[in-house]
């Protein structure tokens, strides 16, 4: 029999909530538990189907008895065959198989009889108690129907990715954040629950196909081939390839070495100081010996630790320790006096010490020009020992006479204490004309600091500088252009550089041959990132299909890098690249998707990209599969930094604010700050919700979170105390003031707690919302109000009678904006829509139309639909968390349960909708148990079968 709760009379507010959530548990209550037990796993047993027939044979029995006949008299006026008016046939529902064909349409006729639609205020209306049954047979369906299907994944549809998942996918692809491939494409169309992710809004035309065509070929530009491989580069040309690996081997030396010790250059005239650079910081490890003697000494730290703590050089650090703490020897007199001097001194003395170094560093090396370098008669090196007679009469007095003896304990002083480790420019600037283009002198940091595998990496570093920049080629180039210059002005000169002329020919000759010696490595490393670029195993058939391309290319008289950059693009255009493709299983029940297309989808979930190595290893070894995997995957990713993109694609979608720091305009002459405050505004959403993802917060937090982020722009806006930051981070420290918030500092910007003092925290009192549904120049407690209604609500209006007058920008002079919503709204066709959401937006007049305060109140007090009053934003708040808080957590579940499957949610994802619910409570309704909810569904997890 059909169940009591569906029987029974209920108001339309009682229907409507019903709508909304489809428990189990009242079903249960109402069904026999054997019957409840078969219609649940219908779909897995054959004796659920027979549970499920006698279900629908009642159904079918009330249909033909009560409900056609409703239909009937009241609807099919409208909606027969011949008229289908609003493009719905109810006449062609002669039986409930005709039903079962076609839920959708029943899903209308209830919403249109929720919103009081149908039947239309001119036609003869039902009584009560049929618009009553009618309602509550329809309800009765539609959930033995989500039932019966519950579990489907939904239709197979070829998705493509979305311009966004396209721009984050190439990032991640590349390691460049900085590329934005579709920023000339066209805008995305969003479906299924109003997101660009919808696979139905993904279309494809020639003209797009076009498009990627040439965002692949502008990716490929930025291709870095290297002697074993590929990067890529956020540049295009190789003088800036060329300058990122001088900047990155500069960054290298800067670990370990400090600046200063400049020197005046003259140039022809011109003459300007140099930052030398690469000098050994002598100060911060005689600092670190002082300050941690007594604690070496006793063994209570080691070495290591302390040049762990105080990021310095273990090797280095135990070599200055060892020559500090030894025996005093006569050979050795300059590092006497200075073991000497560190045992009587204290850490405030490290400064006078390093002084006395460096003064002796001075004396005991000179530099000379790194562009003379190589010349005849010219220097051997950078930086040379100066020779003891050009040494200082007080430091000559000092060494012994015997000049065998002087020469070695300065040789042992500048062995430890080394003027400079390395020429940190690189690129010479102390010579117009030269044949050096890049001067390498780093053996004093090699011997000192550098451990192998540092040694190995700073070598990797130099190697591709010559690779990248082809410097054998360069040199080649140059010695054209000096000879050339000589022949003219410097003809003294011609014979030096002749001289050079066959050696530099034969080094550009060697590396032409290894130029061809790794193209292979090129090609090798564009096949296999296909791998990557296709989220999966590129089959044998297919790389050799990229082979040939690359072949075929070269055959086109076409260089080694045309032809990879181009069979690059062909990857990155490849169907495989741009959509996301899966087999469905044989047959016609839903089977589960392979690992690597599993990985591909809780990625595109949580990432809007492709997965990252581990997850994709994982899917490889047959392990995401089991639960407890994919979980342990999940809650991985959810606390890397790539969340923040759910933030802006999911959060920042549903609520409408996407891309408000590019598209929000308001009126400048009223709102002159608003341009310069919007990108704040829309920092402050994606902070909040990323912080909700990232550390499991409460969904509710929505509504009635205390905190949240602010920089002091916004602060300043929002009228939330700022003060500089204290040196030290301070995390929920209390503060004597009760309007001085507690702070975390990161950057410019600042979680705050306590924001309710100041009328923010949580959705409503962010600038994003009240300004978006604002005009550009007042607000609009109409649009407040609807993106409550339907925003968060998830309750929908019927569209609005012809000829609605449209109200001006500014209320007519004696009236407030909010009596000028009043008078439009006590129009009689619009008062129903009106009486449903102006008061949402009336509690929400205290901010002006870019979420301000107004400094005079304003009348925020206002009755809802339903009779009861609230009073501002907290009245507001206080409704949705406690009148409405199922529906605004179930408009949460399916806004998200429609981006992570990328369609719309179907009538058959109800019972998963309840169990996301049922989860959320259960766990204080933390954002992770959503989340797991979707990501173990058979939704998630599986495909329809081919049907």
């Amino acid at each position: 029999m059909i169940c009591s709760l569906h029987q029974k009379v209920f108001s339309r507010k009682d229907a409507k909530a019903q709508s909304r959530s489809l428990s189990f548990a009242p079903w249960r209550l109402c069904v026999v538990n054997a019957i409840a037990s078969l219609v649940i796993l219908f779909a897995f047993a054959v004796s659920g189907r027979s549970a499920e027939q006698t279900s629908f044979a009642e159904l079918q029995k009330s249909y033909g008895e009560q409900t056609r006949q409703v239909l009937g008299q009241y609807c099919l006026d409208c909606h027969s065959t011949a008229k289908a008016e609003g493009e719905l046939d109810l006449e062609r529902f002669a039986t409930l198989a005709d039903v079962r064909r076609d839920p959708k349409a029943w899903q209308k006729v209830a919403e249109m009889l929720d919103n009081g639609e149908m039947p239309p205020e001119d036609s003869e209306q039902p009584t009560e108690t049929e618009r009553k049954q009618l309602r509550s047979w329809i309800e009765s369906y539609l959930h033995a129907e989500a039932l019966a299907n519950a579990g489907d994944p939904g239709p197979i549809v070829l998705r493509r990715l979305s311009n966004a998942e396209y721009n984050y996918t190439i990032q991640d692809l590349t390691g460049v954040d900085s590329l934005d491939p579709t920023r000339e494409f066209p805008v995305d169309g969003a479906a299924g629950e109003g997101f660009t992710n919808t696979g139905s809004a993904q279309g494809m035309s020639p003209s797009l196909v076009q498009k990627y065509l040439d965002a692949a070929k502008q990716v490929a530009e930025h291709a870095v081939l290297l002697p074993d491989g590929i990067r890529f580069s956020p540049h295009t040309s190789r003088r800036d390839h060329t300058d990122e690996l001088l900047a990155r081997i500069q960054a290298f030396y800067r670990q370990f070495t400090e600046d200063g010790g400049g020197s005046s250059v003259d140039l022809q005239g011109i003459k300007f100081d140099t930052n030398q650079g690469g000098l050994l910081p002598v100060e911060k490890y005689l600092t670190a010996t002082l300050a941690e003697r007594e604690a070496i000494t006793s063994g209570t730290k080691t070495i290591s630790d302390v040049a762990t703590e105080r990021a310095l050089s273990p090797r280095y650090l135990d070599r200055l320790w060892q020559a500090l703490v030894g025996a005093s020897t006569d050979n050795s007199l300059l590092l006497d006096a200075l073991r000497n001097k560190w045992r009587r001194a204290s850490t405030e003395d490290a400064p006078a010490l390093a002084a006395e170094v460096v003064a002796a560093q001075k004396a005991l090396w000179k530099f000379n020009p790194v562009g003379q370098i190589g010349r005849e008669a010219g220097p051997k090196s950078w930086m040379e020992p100066a020779t003891l007679e050009s040494l200082p009469d007080e430091l000559r007095a000092t060494l012994p006479e015997s000049p065998e003896q002087a020469e070695s304990m300065m040789r042992q002083f500048r062995e430890l204490f080394p003027a400079a480790l390395c020429y940190a420019k690189i690129v010479p600037v102390d010579e117009v004309v030269t044949l050096t283009l890049f001067h390498r002198d780093d053996d004093h940091l090699q011997r000192l600091m550098l451990d192998e595998d540092q040694v190995a990496e700073l070598e990797r570093l130099w190697d591709e500088l010559y690779y990248v920049s082809q410097e054998p080629l360069q040199l080649v180039v140059a010695l054209e252009q000096i000879t050339q210059f000589a022949t003219q002005d410097r003809q003294d000169l011609v014979p030096q550089f002749a001289a050079l002329k066959q050696p530099i020919e034969q080094r550009a000759e060697k590396f032409r041959q290894r130029l061809a010696r790794t193209e292979a490595a090129h090609l090798d490393a564009v096949v296999t990132l296909a791998d990557r670029a296709w989220r999966r195993k590129v089959a044998e058939g297919e790389q050799h299909r990229l082979r040939e391309l690359y072949q075929s290319l070269r055959s086109s008289d076409l260089s080694h890098e045309e032809a990879i950059r181009l069979t690059l693009a062909r990857i990155l255009a490849s169907p495989a690249f741009l959509y996301r493709l899966e087999q469905p299983g044989e047959g016609e029940l839903p089977t589960q998707v392979t690992s690597t297309e599993l990985a591909s989808r809780l990625s595109y979930f949580l990432w809007s990209s492709l997965p990252d190595d581990e997850l994709r290893h994982t899917a490889e070894v047959g392990e995401l599969h089991k639960e407890a995997t994919l979980l342990e995957q999940t809650r991985r990713m959810l606390d890397d930094s790539r969340t923040r993109r759910l933030a802006i694609q999911f959060a920042c979608q549903w609520l409408h604010v996407r891309n408000f720091d590019q598209e929000a305009e308001k009126n400048e002459k009223l709102y002159p700050e608003f341009a310069d405050l919007r990108d704040d505004m829309y920092e402050e959403t994606v902070r909040f919700f990323e912080d909700m993802f990232r550390n499991d917060g409460s969904i509710l937090s929505m509504l009635d979170a205390d905190h949240t982020f602010v920089n002091e722009a916004l602060a300043k806006h929002y009228g939330i105390p700022w003060s500089n930051p204290n040196p030290k981070r301070e995390r929920g420290t209390n503060l004597a003031s009760s309007l001085t918030l507690r702070v975390e500092i990161e950057d410019q910007w600042r979680r705050v707690a306590g924001a309710k003092a100041s009328g923010r925290g949580g959705l409503l009192g962010m600038a994003t919302i009240l300004a978006s549904q604002s005009g550009a120049s007042r607000t609009s407690p109409i649009l407040r109000g609807n993106w409550v209604y339907e925003t968060l609500l998830g309750e929908r209006l019927p569209r609005p009678p012809a000829g609605v007058p449209v109200l001006p920008d500014e209320p007519p002079e004696g009236l407030t904006a909010r009596q000028l919503i009043e008078q439009h709204s006590s129009v009689e066709a619009c008062a129903r829509c009106h009486l449903k959401i102006d008061p949402f937006g009336f509690a929400l007049e205290q901010y002006d139309a870019i979420g301000r305060r107004r400094a005079t109140p304003v009348d925020t007090t206002t009755k809802l639909i339903e009779g009861q009053s609230i009073d501002g934003i907290d009245g507001l708040k206080d409704y949705l968390l406690n009148d409405r808080r199922d529906d605004v957590v179930r408009q949460f579940c399916r806004k998200l349960l429609g981006y992570s499957l990328g369609r719309e949610v179907l009538l058959s994802d109800r019972p998963l909708l309840d169990t996301m619910m049922s989860d959320l409570e259960k766990n204080g309704y933390r954002f992770s148990a959503v989340v797991k909810a979707i990501v173990l569904s058979d939704q998630f997890r599986k495909i329809r079968g081919i049907e």
